[in-house]
């Protein structure tokens, strides 16, 4: 552990001393008219002064067209540039007269005659630079310190707004503390997005970059680096053409032109190494090491967030909020979805379920009823805890019908696997809809369909695979059921589980778009009782209606309540804490390098499964793989084309599959399985571990086959 923590202080170290880099100049051009900024296409280059614009070839930098303002008053003092299907835009403002009045002008680059000018009616500031990105507009307005500026308006209120195509404004954002003490005077005078996803800005003459990132919710830009320029100019551009692309950047001092390459280390490996180094900590801490897998997320949160270069209080602010905000949002969730869980376990309810779904399967069924009932008593009850229940009626049912115990308790075991990952109320696919921000009605309801298809898989294995397995008999000592008499009733062990769900159901239905339901009160009410905590409380009215006789003491810290709470506690921290790690995920630029990593590789909704899968493989638990791969995959929904709600519902069954793959010795449910089955490790592999490899791809391919269509 000491050698641990020394390799980690020299990595930040190293980090530290390395927070800085240096963009190779390839080539130069002279242009008289290069000192406010400059823009650039397939074929040319436009350099800009305050009321002129010069067009050079790139190949050459020969001059071929100039345009100067000519009517007194309407071009005052232009900015940097962008060209967009042949047209230059360009920032402009009545710089440095006040009040601040702002515009962008509009040329025909086949011409360089001037062909319109967007006006903005109050606007946050002096009009400095203007890119376009993901299908929107950024525009940065400045304040100054000295001359430009208007009283009692410093550079710290410069702002970047973010526009439609309409011009219409859809958020902004303020530069970070750390940018605005090396903007001012000044302020920011040139910005451009750059492929790897980082707003790249400059100030004044300065020579260097600085790179921001966008988190969501924060209205505060985070800064990530500096990069130092060969430069000394205003206005920047990235030339998308060549890959890498390169920056076009001026000194006006010298009237150059500048190109210089982005290397490709530069848009940022680091951040992936550091990812894939949280990971190896979490897992090997939590294994090799025990320790808790609260502590093992939250040193993996800081530790990344210090390493990749964030600010130390951004990322104490980013595990406080991830922590709260995930908590906040699913930790009474978890613990009412627990306490229906203990009751439906104490009661007997869950062996209601399970003799009654025989009586409809039939006795010569009993794979696909063992199947059925694990599916239905895994969405509140864990699937270990679960399987301890119903192993024994297994064993019973199976005797009784002559048929494979192997097989009755492989189907068992994978029914309550499959929906144990991918439907709430199970902590897992609560925790992940809360960390991605999924609709949990359209969870429930995708989860249902993926996962039946996976059960239907995992019912064939059993039957066609297991069955030809022998297992003896097991010597160990079972859980007695209730005496019949006390067990409630089906229609009574099952409320519990299906209101809560129809209610969640009914108010993603009433929320649509289209008001399916109407806009009247009832529809509110409706709402109202399918939010979570809600529906999962009318849930938790059902259960205490399973005992024959409800005694104080179940109600107690001792009773089945406070049992419930203690199980549900340690879900509840892990999750608070894997919200952390994803906040300081998002918090940081993986997002845009994970991003320009996968572009080319269409993996799209398979990534969230493959993360799962590796994580949940590597260290055994399928609720920390869940939400350690929501934190990961979180920032990325944006690269991935995955944001609006049907595409967030099937990542969270995405990530659901890949923690059934694969279940061996360092998870807990199989030795649950393999113990109370009586099979031995080599028996578990072939017939545990395999089976969830096989449920596990099958929903996968189910979750790709629906995105095809859904998204």
């Amino acid at each position: 552990m000491r050698k641990l923590i020394l390799i980690a202080l020299g990595l930040i170290a190293i980090v530290a001393q390395d927070n800085s880099y240096d963009f190779p100049v390839i080539r130069t051009f002279q242009s008289p008219l290069a000192h406010q900024g400059v823009a650039v296409d397939r074929e040319h280059f436009y350099t800009i002064k305050t009321r002129s614009i010069a067009k050079h070839r790139k190949d050459t930098g020969k001059l071929t067209a100039e345009w100067n303002a000519t009517t007194p008053g309407k071009i005052i003092h232009l900015n940097s540039g962008l060209v967009v299907n042949d047209r230059l835009y360009c920032g402009h403002s009545n710089w440095p007269n006040t009040p601040m009045k702002s515009s962008i002008e509009v040329w025909d680059t086949n011409t360089l005659s001037h062909c319109n000018s967007i006006h903005f009616a109050n606007p946050p500031g002096s009009c400095t630079w203007v890119d376009r990105y993901q299908d929107f507009w950024w525009v940065c307005f400045a304040h100054y310190d000295k001359k430009g500026g208007e009283k009692g308006k410093g550079v710290e209120m410069t702002t970047l707004v973010k526009y439609d195509d309409q011009w219409r404004p859809l958020g902004s954002w303020k530069f970070p503390q750390t940018v605005v003490k090396k903007f001012a005077p000044y302020s920011c005078s040139g910005g451009a997005w750059g492929a790897d996803g980082l707003l790249y800005v400059s100030g004044h003459d300065a020579a260097e970059l600085y790179a921001l990132s966008i988190v969501k919710e924060e209205s505060t830009l985070h800064f990530q680096k500096t990069i130092k320029v060969n430069s000394r100019g205003q206005g920047i551009a990235f030339d998308r053409t060549p890959s890498p692309q390169n920056l076009y950047t001026i000194n006006r001092d010298t009237k150059t032109v500048i190109v210089s390459s982005v290397p490709i280390s530069t848009q940022s490996s680091l951040p992936i190494f550091l990812l894939v180094g949280a990971i190896l900590f979490i897992v090997f801490s939590t294994t090799k090491w025990k320790l808790h897998p609260f502590m093992a997320l939250i040193l993996a949160a800081i530790g990344f967030g210090l390493l990749s270069g964030m600010e130390p209080l951004s990322v104490v602010k980013a595990v406080n909020t991830g922590f709260g905000g995930t908590i906040g949002y699913i930790g009474i969730v978890i613990l009412f979805g627990t306490i229906i869980g203990t009751f439906l376990e104490k009661s007997g309810a869950a062996f209601t379920l399970s003799e009654n779904a025989l009586k409809i399967t039939g006795e010569k069924n009993v794979s696909l009823s063992m199947g059925i009932v694990g599916y239905i008593v895994s969405m509140p009850v864990f699937c270990d805890s679960g399987f301890v229940i119903l192993s024994p009626l297994n064993k019973a049912l199976s005797k009784r019908a002559q048929k494979s115990i192997a097989a009755g308790a492989v189907a068992l075991a994978l029914g309550l696997y499959v929906t144990h990952t991918m439907v709430p109320p199970t902590p897992g696919p609560v925790a992940a809809a809360g960390i991605l921000g999924a609709d949990l009605g359209l969870v429930i309801m995708w989860g249902f369909a993926v996962s039946f298809v996976a059960l239907l898989s995992g019912w064939l294995f059993a039957v066609k695979y297991a069955s030809r397995f022998d297992l003896a008999d097991a010597n160990i000592q079972e859980p007695t059921p209730p005496p019949q008499q006390e067990r409630p009733s089906v229609s009574r062990s099952v409320a519990p589980i299906l209101i809560p769900i129809f209610l969640i159901v009914l108010q993603s239905i009433a929320k649509l778009p289209s008001k399916p339901l109407g806009e009247g009160v009832l529809t509110q009410w409706l709402i109202f009782c399918g939010q979570p905590v809600v529906a999962l409380l009318c849930g938790v009215g059902l259960a205490l209606l399973l005992p024959k006789k409800l005694h104080s003491d179940m109600m107690s810290t001792k009773g089945w309540i406070g049992e419930a709470i203690v199980s549900a506690a340690a879900i509840i921290i892990i999750t608070g804490a894997g919200g952390a790690f994803g906040k300081v995920l998002q918090s940081s630029d993986i997002a845009a390098v994970v991003g320009n990593y996968i572009q080319d590789f269409p993996i799209g909704i398979l990534l969230p499964f493959i993360i799962a899968a590796a994580i949940k493989t590597a260290q055994g638990s399928s609720t920390v793989a869940i939400i350690t791969t929501a934190g990961i995959v979180a920032p990325l929904l944006g690269e991935l084309q995955l944001t609006d709600d049907t595409a967030k519902a099937l990542v969270v069954i995405a990530i659901g599959a890949g923690s059934m793959v694969v279940s061996h010795v360092n998870d807990s449910y199989f030795w649950v399985v393999t113990q109370f089955s009586n099979m031995n490790v080599e028996q578990g592999y072939k017939l545990h571990t395999l089976g969830t490899l096989v449920v596990g791809s099958v929903a996968a391919l189910t979750v790709w086959t629906l995105s095809l269509f859904l998204i």
